[in-house]
């Protein structure tokens, strides 16, 4: 008897235990359905976007070092987009497509035709040959030719709510116009850029790594 009194009160301890071992079980399995429900009504609410207007910032990308462009979903995992804005060339334009891994957020695979504008009669300082064939620091004025590119880039999306979500994106933007050091002209009568001038304004002009981010915002 004495034993019996000893076990009885060690099982019903491993009983408790027991009991509250399967009712947390039950509760973290529940809690997990429900957000696991909650989230696929959340992703099924933002699915139903349709059009999305994104600003940002970046380099080499569909609309410059600040922009906007909209965005308008396609069938399936397809949406097109277009972009404007102003770069280190000019004004930006840009047309393109992308392919998500699941619209609208987490990867997405992008590419575009974009064309930088580029300006004329622009003043900038560097270093010029002068009528005398010296180098000489100075301010010359140039004219920039339009550039188009075609992008393709790496995308990843954040959903911040229903109607927003976060970006970046990465990737490289290959120039479709002539060479390069024939995409300016310096204008200033009588002088001539150097070869590092030469140098600075290809590396300056569009075309090479691309990178932006942002937000984009539901319109429906």
């Amino acid at each position: 008897m004495e034993d019996m009194n000893y076990i009885c009160p060690r099982l019903n301890k491993h009983l408790v235990m027991y009991r509250i071992f399967f009712v947390l079980l039950f509760t973290a399995t529940a809690s997990l359905a429900q957000q696991s429900k909650m989230e696929a009504e959340r992703l099924k609410n933002i699915q139903a976007k349709q059009f999305w207007l994104a600003t940002g910032t970046g380099l080499n990308n569909h609309f410059g070092l600040l922009g906007v462009s909209l965005e308008y979903k396609l069938k399936g995992p397809w949406s097109m987009f277009g972009g404007i804005g102003l770069g280190t060339w000019g004004s930006k334009l840009g047309v393109g497509m992308r392919i998500y891994k699941q619209y609208p957020v987490k990867r997405a695979f992008s590419f575009s035709l974009t064309q930088a504008s580029g300006l004329t009669d622009i003043p900038l300082s560097t270093n010029a040959i002068n009528p005398q064939g010296i180098v000489v620091d100075t301010t010359v004025a140039f004219n920039l030719f339009p550039v188009w590119q075609f992008n393709a880039s790496w995308m990843r999306y954040w959903r911040l709510s229903d109607w927003c979500r976060f970006y970046i994106e990465a990737g490289y933007s290959f120039a479709l116009s002539q060479q390069r050091t024939k995409n300016f002209e310096m204008i200033t009568p009588g002088y001539q850029p150097s070869q590092l001038t030469k140098r600075v304004m290809s590396a300056f002009q569009p075309g090479g790594i691309t990178f932006s981010l942002g937000f984009s915002f539901a319109l429906d």
